[in-house]
């Protein structure tokens, strides 16, 4: 029991953010909804990733000798962090770079060459970092290399997401001023789990609303629930409860909106972690 115990807080530290990666293979639709962040780069540059190691290592002599080398050469002892320059972005707001930090060895280890091209499915760990599928869910682009057959459903889904918001971003860049566009484009960012570019959208949307029902004087076009609530949702869903509470509450008071729920469950999340930050 006791070697249970060891190895399960094992695979917690050694691996890159393990608490934030996808532990199973997820089913094609499943598998662009999961992940906050999907984007196509090429690869700019690898290197280790030094400190991980240090620790990697540390944490193989303290518990080598109970657990066994086997353990160990399985899980992979070999950090890296791969830059990549940004090429497309389907889910996640990203720039123009981004780094993503990965094992190189044991049987979740992966590896990027430089120079090729890749469509990347990453989490987001406590610290704000990147890091890919336990899955080695991606999709190499310069390669002969054999693609889980998932990629025949996920490749079309992406690029009609992509379709979908050039639309709209073509159709804003026409009627900046329109704040059901931002409405609408908000409304479908959120549908496909893309709560970074939601919460973006809506705030854009509401400012867009505010100046357009002053400008017009227009009281009984009173749509503007839909960007607080939506924007307290995003927040949410990214587990940023903290920030979800004033637009959740606004909401509520604004047409007895029916955040109630998701404002509750905030509350208590913050709640059990203020508890476990007491207790250590």
């Amino acid at each position: 029991m006791k070697r249970i115990i060891i190895v399960a807080f094992l695979c917690m530290l050694m691996l890159p953010s393990a608490s934030y990666a996808v532990p199973l293979c997820r089913e094609p639709l499943d598998m662009v909804e999961a992940y906050p962040v999907i984007f196509e780069g090429r690869v700019l540059s690898v290197r280790s990733d030094e400190a991980q190691k240090k620790i990697n290592m540390e944490l193989y002599k303290k518990y080598e000798p109970e657990i066994g080398a086997f353990f160990f050469v399985g899980l992979g002892i070999d950090p890296a962090i791969t830059a990549f320059e940004v090429l497309e972005t389907y889910k996640g707001k990203i720039g123009k770079e981004i780094e993503i930090r990965h094992l190189r060895d044991g049987r979740q280890g992966v590896s990027y060459d430089a120079g090729k091209r890749y469509i990347i499915l990453a989490n987001i760990d406590q610290e704000g970092r990147y890091v890919p599928s336990l899955c080695e869910d991606y999709y190499a682009l310069d390669s002969e290399k054999y693609e889980h057959p998932r990629w025949v459903d996920a490749l079309p889904q992406l690029a009609a997401i992509k379709a979908q918001i050039t639309v709209y971003d073509q159709m804003i860049a026409s009627y900046p001023n329109h704040p059901r566009l931002y409405l609408k484009k908000a409304a479908f960012l959120e549908s496909v789990k893309d709560y970074q570019r939601a919460e973006e959208t809506y705030k854009r949307g509401e400012q867009a609303y505010l100046q357009w029902k002053e400008r017009t004087e227009n009281k009984a076009a009173d749509f503007g629930l839909g960007y607080v609530a939506g924007y307290g949702r995003a927040l949410f869903y990214q587990k940023r409860y903290a920030e979800a509470l004033e637009p959740l509450e606004r909401a509520i008071k604004w047409n007895g909106d029916n955040s109630k729920q998701l404002l509750e469950q905030a509350k208590e999340h913050l709640a059990k972690s203020s508890t476990a930050q007491e207790k250590e």
